[in-house]
């Protein structure tokens, strides 16, 4: 599953991809309808840098955390965007603990539909304790 939450922790796009799937997929799959400058903070399985060029030209900046092979910005900024990606694993870790380990579903529409309805779940709850 890949989210993309803003900085509050609301889930405002997710895509669901197979396992299998490179997790740079995932950024296929998201519709990404995000006003121009807006940045993704990724792990470091999303470093791409033709992705990063490509939503560069929409007004997306993409800023993974690099890898330890990879010229890295200034460690100011890396520890920015640690600290800004610990949001999208806390909300990962609620969402594993709504659904549970296993999601005993029949279908692939029931499965799917599990999924969707934790993610609901977890907004609303979000969105009312904000207010």
């Amino acid at each position: 599953m890949h989210v993309l939450c803003d900085e509050k922790g609301i889930i405002r796009e997710y895509a669901i991809s197979p396992a299998s799937d490179h997790d740079i997929k995932g950024l296929y799959f998201l519709p990404l309808n995000l006003p121009s400058g807006s940045e993704i903070i990724g792990d470091k399985a999303y470093n791409s840098r033709f992705y990063e060029e490509l939503l560069k030209e929409e007004g997306i900046e993409l800023r993974p955390i690099r890898k330890r092979n990879m010229k890295k910005e200034g460690w100011l900024e890396e520890l920015s965007k640690r600290v800004r990606r610990k949001v999208v694993e806390t909300v990962l870790s609620v969402l594993e603990k709504l659904m549970g380990i296993r999601i005993h579903a029949v279908t692939v529409c029931g499965f799917i539909m599990k999924i969707v309805l934790a993610i609901i779940s977890y907004n609303l709850y979000r969105f009312f304790k904000i207010l």
